[in-house]
């Protein structure tokens, strides 16, 4: 499991991530700047919650990302965000905790309001908040993470999909380069 045991995992360069249990799984306290180096940690601790034992038979776990501490998200912590939402609402297990105004400010430039699983009201907690501890990746893996993060944001459309399906191009170019 990604949460520190230490505690000393608080901010990982600007961004604060805590988890904590609720009685269908977790939800995640963002607060601060979101960005690339956060947001292997975000799929990370998704995946490894998301796929885990359900915590009570026949009852998928589910995943509440509390957003409106966020000051921020760059465009592969939302592309990120997207994928969670891609992989894991089909099952109802993933959504965003966010008021209008959140809402507004951190998803409706890239039209992410209009897709994604928002939620108003935050759940019980079961247990006091942890830190995620930092999620290392090898540059190939972390490039390849950026890459398809922008493919699903220039997939949605809107007024910057050209800009992000540019950088989904060159990091794709610059993979392949570097494989042969």
């Amino acid at each position: 499991m990604v949460i520190a045991s230490d505690g000393n995992s608080d901010s990982v360069a600007g961004c604060a991530m805590h988890a904590a249990r609720t009685t269908d799984g977790y939800v995640l306290l963002l607060s601060g700047r979101c960005t690339m180096k956060q947001s292997p940690i975000l799929q990370e601790f998704a995946r490894e919650t998301l796929e885990e034992e359900a915590p009570h038979p026949g009852v998928l776990p589910h995943l509440l990302l509390a957003v409106d501490e966020c000051e921020y998200m760059d465009s592969t912590f939302l592309g990120c965000v997207l994928s969670l939402q891609k992989r894991f609402t089909g099952k109802g297990q993933f959504g965003i905790v966010a008021s209008a105004v959140t809402r507004q400010r951190l998803f409706a430039a890239c039209h992410l309001d209009r897709v994604l699983n928002l939620v108003g009201e935050m759940p019980p907690l079961a247990s006091e908040p942890r830190p995620l501890a930092p999620q290392a990746l090898s540059a190939e893996d972390h490039a390849q993470h950026v890459m398809e993060c922008h493919r699903l944001l220039a997939d949605l459309g809107g007024p910057s999909a050209a800009a992000f399906k540019s950088i989904a191009d060159a990091l794709q170019l610059e993979l392949e380069k570097r494989s042969r």
